[in-house]
């Protein structure tokens, strides 16, 4: 039940906020320094609105 409840999550984060987990990651390692802003941006609108 819980992986269950955390895809649901992950779901629902894109039609209430207009983010999902990619934006996330991509945030997480732009400000780690382990890719730059382009490459998140380019990482995000590849991925972010598949499940």
């Amino acid at each position: 039940m819980d992986s269950l409840a955390y895809i649901v999550h992950l779901w629902m984060k894109y039609p209430k906020f207009g983010f999902s987990r990619a934006t996330d990651i991509a945030s997480r390692w732009v400000r780690k320094g382990m890719i730059t802003r382009e490459e998140g941006l380019k990482m995000v609108e590849e991925t972010d609105h598949k499940l």
